[in-house]
């Protein structure tokens, strides 16, 4: 979270996912490649919603249905 405050563009905004933007983390041992997912809404220079976090090796990418989810969420939130 300290890291996405500081530079809350880092990473790359997923198409179709309303804003919503996947950050890549080095795991344990494993580099970025093999690290962990956040995805994250950065609503203001002092707002940023953290929806979800995922290991790689647990899933690639995410799917409709959960891109389609967490965009509700931003909407019901913060409209």
């Amino acid at each position: 979270q300290a890291a996405l405050i500081v530079n809350s563009q880092v990473g790359a905004t997923l198409p179709g996912a309303g804003g919503i933007r996947e950050a890549r983390w080095a795991g344990s041992g494993r580099g970025k490649r093999g690290g962990e997912r956040v995805y994250f809404a950065a609503l203001g220079r002092e707002t940023i919603l953290m929806l979800y976090i995922h290991a790689k090796n647990e899933q690639q990418d995410l799917s409709e249905a959960q891109k389609k989810a967490l965009r509700g969420v931003v909407r019901a939130e913060f409209g």
